[in-house]
């Protein structure tokens, strides 16, 4: 199982991945720092300071301040705006290799 840290990834590797069926893991530290980012995004949330795209909208709204209640509405309407595309879907080897 090949452990992917971030830093580590060859092009040898990716290929072994979405072609050879090369299983893979995310390096313990790796999650700790998406943890800790999580941390940093929570803290903004909790206090009083405008932070683009988190507590406030995007472009010409980017000084539109956005309720604490309503920060989660914020990011998974951005997620679904992301979502909608337009065109042929990706193959699965392009979507596999986005997602690693």
């Amino acid at each position: 199982m090949m452990e992917l840290t971030g830093n580590n990834l060859t092009i040898v590797q990716m290929n072994d991945i979405l072609f050879g069926n090369q299983r893979i893991s995310v390096a313990k530290d790796s999650l700790e720092k998406v943890k800790a980012s999580r941390r940093a995004v929570d803290k903004i949330v909790r206090g009083n300071k405008s932070v683009y795209g988190i507590n406030t909208g995007f472009g010409k709204f980017s000084n539109v301040a956005i309720a604490k209640e309503n920060v989660e509405e914020l990011q998974l309407n951005l997620i679904r705006s992301h979502a909608c595309g337009v065109g042929t879907p990706f193959s699965r080897v392009v979507a596999k290799a986005m997602m690693v």
